[in-house]
């Protein structure tokens, strides 16, 4: 497999932290020459932990176990019961660490496990013809649409993209964030660190995208478009314009953040957006997953068997 670049990091920037406390996170940071971690305190009804998003990064098996033990350690003086963490790298020597000092599975995945990510460092016409048939037909059916496209980082904006995700959340059922998330988000991320884009058909947005920006990466974060414009594909012409836009930033990857897992069977959550994602032919990248060691074993042991009741 290739090396690629993807925008999982970004949930360890400064600036992605920097949002977490507008929006009332308690944080914890902590780094050495070799290692360093940006982690959210988390309290809940079942328990309490210090939790890095895609966190922490490190230089080797040596220098990760010297960060989970730091964390371990401030998890500890927090009186905290354990601590999650998502290490991109899963290698044997990985493992070894993970198992030394007990570490477990997450009952659930917290951030995407796989994701798709293409190479857009060549020209637009070099990208367009790597898509593909029916992409291409799509979007050549856009243009004589009439589909025009547009980029924003103005704040006022995500007004246009929160009516287009509560389109979506009233077809699918299903609710991302708050209004007042995405508010914040974009006045503590935009004009750098993110942005939008729409396509319109008459001057009308009819699908957008949420985007990040970090290091060499355009990180497609949140997206849709309005149900009664899904025949003419306005979610996937849109992601065509995003690969361009990326690369007129001089961006080299176009990461698509998140997928089901290989093998995942038709019913699994992620199954149709997965489906949409892979006909941009990206590379496949695997992480390590959502871990969690105990502070507190006889509360974890008892938070893992409430969990189980549960559900």
């Amino acid at each position: 497999m290739t090396k690629v670049n993807t925008g999982a990091p970004f949930l360890q920037s400064a600036e992605w932290m920097n949002f977490q406390e507008k929006i009332g996170k308690n944080l914890v940071t902590s780094s050495s020459n070799s290692w360093k971690y940006a982690a959210v305190i988390e309290e809940r009804r079942l328990g309490s932990r210090l939790y890095a998003p895609y966190g922490p990064s490190f230089d080797n098996a040596d220098s990760f176990l010297s960060a989970l033990k730091d964390m371990l350690n401030y998890a500890h003086e927090l009186n905290l019961d354990f601590i999650r963490f998502e290490p991109i790298r899963e290698t044997h020597e990985i493992l070894q660490v993970l198992e030394s000092l007990g570490a477990r599975k997450s009952n659930s995945t917290v951030q995407p496990q796989d994701t798709i990510v293409n190479e857009i460092s060549a020209s637009f016409d070099e990208n367009f013809a790597a898509l593909g048939s029916s992409i291409k037909k799509h979007w050549r059916r856009a243009q004589k649409l009439g589909v025009e496209f547009s980029y924003s980082t103005e704040v006022n904006d995500i007004d246009i993209f929160l009516d287009i995700m509560k389109d979506i959340s009233a077809r699918t059922k299903t609710i991302a964030h708050s209004d007042d998330y995405y508010k914040q988000l974009a006045i503590s991320l935009f004009p750098n660190n993110a942005g939008l884009i729409f396509a319109k058909l008459d001057g009308k947005p009819i699908a957008s995208i949420l985007f990040f920006k970090y290091g060499d990466t355009f990180i497609n974060a949140h997206g849709g478009m309005l149900t009664e414009y899904r025949n003419i594909n306005a979610s996937e012409i849109l992601e065509v314009y995003a690969m361009s836009l990326a690369s007129s930033m001089k961006l080299k990857y176009f990461d698509f953040w998140g997928v089901a897992p290989i093998g995942a069977p038709k019913t699994h959550p992620w199954a149709g957006f997965t489906e949409f994602k892979e006909r941009f032919k990206g590379e496949r990248v695997h992480y390590a997953g959502t871990w969690e060691i105990p502070v507190k074993s006889f509360k974890y042991a008892l938070y893992r068997l409430l969990l189980r009741i549960s559900g």
